[in-house]
């Protein structure tokens, strides 16, 4: 269920749907215990963590990127964990417009990207970039030894070499970079 993202993703093919029917005639598997398990089994801790990523949420190129980000101050503040953490990053994925988005992840060493995206947006690229890798529309990378700040300016600006956006204006400066993660530090308090 969770590698078809609730049979959602492009990668679904009739034989899945057909599988899972066979399971579902001959197994006696139900649905509904399945999907509560996975879905509705959540922590008190990655729902607060949850609703700190949501607020964080920023978006560039005219919308098509969408991104959030993790602090240690935000896992504290949330009383979360890493393993609170779920899968955020397709919740930024959710928002209107969005083709491709990304989950920044501060740890003491670096900065992990989660890249989502859908259909023909690719991340594996731009993941790659930053000696990352994965697959076409789902990626990431763990940037050592690179503050939020610095991962923030670097990956969202190398965005138009490997998605189809359109180049934004001047790009922010390294005192504008610090301003934009402080004023994200802060919303974590």
């Amino acid at each position: 269920m969770t590698d078809t993202g609730s049979f959602r993703y492009s990668s679904v093919t009739p034989q899945v749907h057909r599988t899972t029917a066979t399971l579902l005639e001959r197994g006696g598997i139900s649905p509904a215990p399945i999907h509560s398990a996975l879905y509705d089994n959540r922590s008190l801790a990655s729902l607060r963590l949850l609703g700190r990523a949501l607020e964080r949420i920023q978006l560039r190129y005219d919308g098509a990127v969408g991104y959030t980000s993790i602090t240690p101050e935000v896992l504290e503040a949330a009383g979360a964990g890493p393993e609170d953490k779920g899968d955020l990053v397709s919740h930024v994925m959710s928002v209107q417009g969005v083709r491709a988005a990304l989950l920044f992840t501060e740890t003491e060493g670096g900065t992990k990207v989660s890249f989502r995206s859908e259909d023909d947006t690719h991340v594996d690229g731009w993941a790659r970039r930053f000696d990352g890798g994965g697959h076409r529309n789902a990626s990431g990378a763990y940037l050592e030894g690179y503050s939020l700040e610095r991962a923030l300016r670097d990956v969202l600006g190398a965005a138009p070499q490997f998605i189809d956006v359109e180049e934004e204006g001047p790009a922010l400066s390294d005192e504008d970079t610090a301003r934009l993660a402080a004023a994200m530090k802060a919303q974590s308090g």
